[in-house]
């Protein structure tokens, strides 16, 4: 599984919560501080995101982190999942 699967994923992820809260991409981007191209890059899964943008967008959907990286309603596939959960942990203690 490579990184344009996370994007994918993650950028699914995001497009639901914003429009779960009936925000446009354009509020969403505001709230984070972010550029709206890279909002819709995110969304798109052309761009993974940055530790730094996952905390911002957040803050700005009002939800916790964990929240962010919850797959199970874009795959719903329990292996897929974990084996996200895993890399993002391999990147989390290559990063310290």
């Amino acid at each position: 599984m490579g990184k344009c699967d996370f994007a994918e994923l993650f950028g699914k992820r995001l497009r639901r919560l914003r429009r779960e809260r009936k925000l446009s991409q354009e509020i969403l981007a505001s709230r984070a501080g972010c550029d709206i191209s890279t909002l819709g890059r995110t969304e798109r899964g052309e761009v993974a995101p940055t530790i730094k943008m996952v905390d911002k967008l957040a803050r700005a959907l009002d939800v916790g982190i964990p929240e962010l990286f919850d797959f199970s309603a874009e795959r719903g596939e329990d292996e897929v999942v974990d084996r996200l959960k895993d890399q993002l942990e391999t990147l989390v203690r290559e990063s310290e």
